[in-house]
């Protein structure tokens, strides 16, 4: 019998080495390799653009330029206040008495814009010298009102006052009759043009309380009466002053 030539033999020790697997190479299709090699690019410039600064590089981009306004939003504050004012004035070469009102909004604490009006009703001579006429002058003006407060936040403050606007005049005749005793009125009116400027001295007596003491001049264009000059209602003028508001 060959008996040996079934037996196997002893490996004494020797081990086998592994078979090495067979790696298949990853097929790429021709659709992606644009996306790859795009996707590798983007990969590679991202740090760079990264780390830009304005200072260096080509990519860096000039900051936009700001809007220059009057008012800056951020330091932009907002008020308002009423005025009751008394002035002694200067109509048709008489001293009178004139009254009057403004309200509006406060910008900043410094800028006031609104409106204001004033009024006085006074007995006149005009150019006649009838003892039996009675005449009655009636004059009133309004309009737009700027003030300008450069040192609002002190205690004694300058305040400069500006009224662009119009008015009207009114005049009324009475006369009595010697004979009969008649009586008859006679009533006219016109417009007119006004434009007053005025300076004057504020106090803060309170934070939401003034009073103040100012002098001002007025200028009216457009009379045109037959018993009035021309410059009649122009003249000087000394006022006081109460002021309610938020500063």
């Amino acid at each position: 019998m060959n008996v040996g030539k079934n037996r196997r033999r002893p490996s004494w020790g020797v081990a086998k080495a592994p078979r090495a697997r067979r790696i298949t190479p990853l097929r790429v299709t021709p659709m992606f390799k644009p996306l790859g090699m795009t996707l590798a690019l983007v990969l590679l410039l991202f740090p760079a653009v990264r780390g830009q600064t304005p200072e260096s590089g080509a990519l860096a981009m000039a900051p936009a330029p700001l809007m220059e306004t009057l008012f800056e939003s951020a330091e932009l504050t907002h008020g308002g206040y009423a005025t009751v004012h008394s002035a002694l004035t200067l109509v048709n070469g008489d001293l009178k008495s004139l009254s009057g009102v403004r309200g509006g909004w406060l910008i900043n604490h410094t800028l006031f814009l609104g409106l204001g009006g004033q009024s006085v009703v006074t007995d006149f001579q005009g150019n006649t010298t009838a003892q039996n006429q009675q005449k009655t002058l009636g004059f009133g003006y309004g309009g737009l009102v700027m003030e300008w407060i450069p040192r609002w936040e002190r205690t004694w403050h300058s305040v400069f006052t500006l009224l662009l606007g119009s008015g009207a005049v009114s005049t009324t005749y009475q006369e009595t009759c010697s004979g009969n005793q008649c009586t008859y009125t006679l009533s006219e009116s016109d417009r007119v043009d006004v434009l007053e400027l005025s300076v004057r001295l504020d106090l803060n007596v309170l934070r939401s309380l003034r009073t103040g003491l100012g002098v001002g001049y007025r200028h009216v264009v457009g009379l045109s009466f037959p018993y009035l000059a021309p410059d009649s209602l122009n003249g000087g003028k000394v006022e006081i002053l109460l002021t309610l508001g938020k500063f």
